[in-house]
């Protein structure tokens, strides 16, 4: 028979470990504390603190959308459905929709930025998108105007 021995490197209380929830263990692993709170478009929500598996597929699939439902979709991980329901609801627009995913990515990415620079980001990126447009049309149309 095998001769079970202690684990004499750790310090803990085998009775506490055995009682102790996934929530209450990650939470202690992680350092997590009471997360901080921002109010957007009147609703309270938790500024986040990570990526979850679910959004890296998502946005993975979705990264060169600028379509509202699909920045929608991937707002839904970071603050759930409904909130992000009630703000479409409310009128948030599609730049606002950007802003706050690039805000919401930043602080999850542990990398935060502030509104204003999550505003300028998206400013930067939409023109850079726009400008791309622009020159692929100028270039359709001189291959369009030499095949005459």
């Amino acid at each position: 028979m095998t001769e079970i021995k202690p684990d004499l490197e750790h310090d803990y209380d085998e009775q506490e470990e055995s009682q102790e929830s996934w929530d209450d263990f990650w939470a202690d692993v992680s350092g997590a504390a009471k997360p901080r709170t921002e109010i957007i478009r009147g609703i309270t929500v938790p500024v986040p603190t990570g990526l979850t598996v679910r959004f890296a597929e998502r946005a993975e699939k979705l990264q060169a959308s600028t379509k509202t439902e699909d920045i929608a979709a991937i707002l839904n991980d970071f603050y759930g459905a409904d909130v992000v329901e009630t703000w479409k609801e409310n009128g948030m627009e599609l730049e606002e929709f950007q802003v706050l995913l690039a805000w919401s990515v930043s602080h999850a990415m542990k990398k935060p930025i502030t509104f204003r620079q999550a505003h300028a980001e998206v400013r930067e990126l939409t023109a850079a998108v726009e400008a791309a447009e622009q020159a692929r049309a100028g270039k359709a149309a001189r291959r369009a105007g030499s095949a005459r």
